[in-house]
């Protein structure tokens, strides 16, 4: 049976659950997906998740494919990539956030309306971060303003890059909530 062939049917039996079709599927793919992914987000943490969500859609949605949307490798490719443009996606607007959040806090206003402003915002931006539970607080100071990565911040609270990653977002949401809310009524 020829590669993409076997592939169409390997896709086939993951619709019906068949696990160690999938297995070999991932034998199979797992080389060139984790290439195109990489070239994409350029990061190996960022690709290995890319990679899982990827997957988890293929076993998910093999029930979905058919030949007439072309060969399983295309099929499969295509996933691949559009989860690792959803990530990149995500990591821009959660980096345009942070920067935008960072550079209230260092801006350096002239006037004395400016300062006050800058002022009230501090204020109220230490008193969101407040609000937030000790290890999302000191994580996103770390990784936000200071600059350190997931495994970093991972290795010092003694927990995965996947547990950091979530504190990050979740506290980012929770901030940006707290300070929305509190922007509004100002």
């Amino acid at each position: 049976m020829k590669e993409f062939e076997k592939l169409n049917y390997l896709i086939a039996r993951c619709a019906l659950k068949d696990n160690q079709a999938f297995q070999e599927l991932y034998q199979l793919t797992a080389p060139l997906l984790n290439n195109i992914v990489f070239k994409l987000v350029k990061n190996e943490s960022m690709c290995s998740d890319v990679l899982q969500d990827a997957y988890v859609q293929i076993w998910n949605n093999a029930d979905q494919f058919t030949l007439d949307k072309g060969q399983a490798i295309g099929w499969i490719i295509t996933i691949a990539r559009y989860r690792a443009l959803d990530r990149l996606s995500k990591e821009a607007k959660t980096c345009e956030l942070t920067d935008s959040l960072e550079s209230r806090l260092t801006s350096t206003d002239n006037t004395p309306e400016q300062q006050l402003l800058s002022q009230e915002q501090q204020t109220l931006f230490h008193h969101c971060m407040s609000q937030l539970n000790d290890s999302t607080r000191q994580a996103i100071r770390l990784a936000y303003l200071q600059g350190y990565s997931r495994e970093m911040l991972a290795k010092m609270f003694g927990t995965k890059v996947n547990t950091i990653k979530s504190w990050l977002k979740r506290g980012v949401e929770q901030l940006m909530s707290c300070i929305s809310s509190r922007s509004a009524g100002v």
